[in-house]
């Protein structure tokens, strides 16, 4: 007998050849086989637009989510780009408020924010400071002027340094001198210098409405990372041109006063046995100058040494030995040198290391 088998998920319908109807249905599980199904053809036939229905319906869905997905990485992808982008742009900024100022700029620009602002603590935390921000008609704002001590009860700083962030759906924004100009979502996100919260970068939505979502929270994340990144190495970068510039001007009083008593300023390296540094003067007191001064010279040209100072009483190889090992930090002796000036000068030298 020739029968025409009809096969869903969830059933087997079998067609006799004398007939058009089912004669059986076969329950694919072992509840429903072993109940005999009372299921008549119309309900045979409506359950199997149903199952089609709920297939496609699936398909639908499937498809939705991997769209979404494609989407997402799409998204990813350009935001890396841009982020590769604007890193580059930060980085070529030759002071730290031109940073801050482009980090709001392109962060608006770039990466669909709505109102972006920069703050910073200072003074132990105590305070926070704001660097550049936007204001309500949504233009670059100068907050660098703008300093408010945080309330004894303030937990934002806890809340950074625990969480990394800090989202509230319904909040009163504020302006730049703490105004509220209105309501909406509002997320911090907090900038580290690899130990420590320096600051945090504040968005709202206040101009466009637009939710703050969780790909947003992310985004602001990872800018927040390069904006601290960045902010962190320019300010290593201005403190030590700053310890620079101290340096060199307490070097340039320390050779005045040397000078002023008629004395050089040398550096000796023992390591190769030459001076890395001489000081102009030298001219002034041997008739030399600093280029053809070297420690053979002044062998030849010293006599009748007389240790000073902590090095009195020392030979001068014990005197250099202890001036190596750092035990003594002057060296100090009185020589006469033989000069192109006079052919015979008494001269009292003291050099320093620097």
């Amino acid at each position: 007998m020739r029968v025409t088998l009809i096969c869903t998920p969830k059933y087997i319908i079998i067609v006799g050849s004398e007939t058009t109807l089912p004669k059986a249905i076969l329950a694919m599980n072992e509840q429903e086989t072993a109940q005999p199904s009372n299921l008549q053809p119309n309900n045979a036939l409506e359950a199997l637009q149903a199952e089609n229905t709920r297939l496609r319906e699936r398909e639908q869905v499937l498809r939705q989510k991997l769209n979404e997905q494609e989407a997402l990485l799409q998204n990813i992808h350009q935001f890396q780009h841009a982020l590769y982008k604007i890193e580059r742009e930060l980085s070529l900024e030759e002071s730290f408020d031109a940073l801050c100022q482009s980090a709001i700029e392109l962060g608006r620009a770039r990466l669909g924010f709505d109102r972006l602002s920069l703050w910073f603590y200072i003074e132990s935390s105590t305070k926070i400071q704001g660097s550049y921000g936007t204001d309500e008609m949504g233009r670059l704002r100068d907050e660098r002027s703008q300093i408010h001590t945080l309330a004894a009860d303030d937990t934002s700083l806890q809340t950074l340094q625990e969480e990394s962030c800090l989202y509230i759906p319904q909040a009163d924004l504020q302006n730049a001198v703490q105004d509220v100009v209105g309501e909406g979502e509002y997320f911090r996100v907090s900038l580290w210098d690899g130990q420590n919260v320096i600051g945090y970068l504040s968005i709202d939505n206040l101009l466009s409405k637009k939710p703050i979502t969780p790909y947003l929270q992310e985004t602001a994340r990872l800018y927040a990372l390069t904006i601290a990144r960045r902010c962190t190495e320019y300010r290593l970068h201005e403190a030590r041109i700053k310890a620079e510039t101290e340096t060199k001007s307490r070097e340039e009083l320390y050779r005045k006063a040397i000078r002023s008593m008629g004395g050089v300023v040398f550096q000796y390296d023992f390591r190769t046995e030459s001076y890395t540094f001489m000081d102009t003067s030298i001219g002034e007191l041997l008739g030399y100058r600093p280029e053809e001064v070297t420690p053979n010279l002044l062998h030849t040209l010293a006599f009748s040494p007389e240790m000073r100072g902590a090095m009195k009483g020392l030979t001068t190889p014990e005197a250099v030995a202890l001036f190596r090992s750092g035990e003594i930090e002057m060296w100090q002796t009185d020589e006469s040198y033989v000069t192109l000036v006079s052919g015979k000068s008494e001269c009292n030298l003291v050099p320093v290391s620097l």
